[in-house]
């Protein structure tokens, strides 16, 4: 009887940890590619999908945003590559001296990423390009792809921006994911006219950032992991999380580069903007911010910040 019991409850126990696991695989899946975000299970910690400081700088944030509502804007769209319309906002500076393209991060938006910057640089002449990436805000899209299909986007939306402003130099800013998506596109055939790339706090590939996240957001092994996530990507949503780097892109590019990257971004590792860095072949500047979680540099010293990305806009625009 007793050997029946402990049968029972070993039998019970290998259940409720498959079944878990599975709850656990499809949250994540879902978590990392849906447009739809999941709803989250107890086993995964709240931490791998918030900045720090996302709410200390709630306030500051929904300020900037009602700040923009009242900006005039036009909006433009933009068919891509595989069938789908994307958006953005188009924001015209009164004397035009540049332009900037602009691409959020994962499940994050432009106007949360970019919304303190957008009147400051409006006033020194930028005029701005802020995108809504694919599956993002009113973009359409299938799935999240982490820079790998957006990089793409990206060359696409260049196109767009060169036709917009022909006599203006151009240049690609881009946080978290987004600072992948330019860093991704910095490799391919960009027009003469882009002068330059900002990239705050991207990471190195799909591939790490993912087995990073895997690492804090659950109890199993995130190298066995990796590779079935890897898998089931590439069967189910026809993208493979191994198929680009962009220390691999960086080496193709000689764009000049200024990085940003928070000491205390517990998201995307600092270590990731310095491989980036190291990768880069061009001209480039890094600047770490004491104090500053994940995507928020700008609102941690935004004078500094901004200070340096006017030197860079100022040395490259020629």
């Amino acid at each position: 009887m007793k050997k029946k019991v402990l049968l029972a409850v070993a039998v019970t126990t290998a259940v409720t940890a498959v079944t878990a696991s599975g709850v656990m695989f499809r949250y994540l899946s879902d978590l990392a590619v849906r447009r739809m975000q999941p709803k989250m299970p107890m086993p995964v910690r709240r931490r791998v999908c918030r900045s720090q400081q996302e709410d200390l700088f709630k306030d500051l944030m929904d300020t900037a945003i009602k700040n923009i509502e009242g900006i005039p804007y036009e909006e433009v769209t933009l068919k891509s590559h595989d069938g789908f319309t994307f958006y953005a906002r188009l924001y015209r500076a009164e004397e035009e001296k540049r332009a900037v393209v602009f691409f959020h991060g994962w499940r994050s938006s432009w106007q949360k990423d970019f919304g303190l910057n957008v009147p400051r640089l409006l006033s020194s002449g930028c005029s701005l390009l802020l995108v809504d990436q694919r599956c993002h805000g009113k973009s359409e899209g299938a799935y999240i792809t982490y820079g790998i299909q957006e990089r793409y986007d990206c060359l696409h939306w260049v196109e767009q921006a060169v036709k917009l402003f022909p006599a203006l130099p151009l240049y690609l800013w881009g946080v978290s994911m987004g600072a992948t998506t330019v860093l991704l596109a910095g490799g391919l055939s960009l027009p003469p006219q882009v002068k330059g790339i900002i990239a705050d706090c991207g990471y190195t590939s799909p591939e790490d950032i993912m087995l990073h996240l895997l690492k804090k957001s659950t109890l199993f092994g995130a190298p066995m992991l990796i590779a079935v996530y890897r898998d089931h990507f590439m069967r189910h949503f026809g993208f493979d999380i191994r198929c680009c780097s962009t220390k691999e892109a960086l080496a193709k590019s000689d764009l000049p580069l200024l990085f940003f990257h928070g000491r205390e971004d517990d998201f995307v590792p600092l270590v990731m903007t310095r491989q980036n860095y190291a990768a880069a072949k061009g001209e480039k500047e890094l600047t770490i911010i004491d104090g500053a979680a994940h995507g928020k540099c700008f609102f941690v010293d935004g004078d500094t910040c901004l200070q340096k990305v006017t030197v860079f806009f100022e040395k490259y625009d020629r």
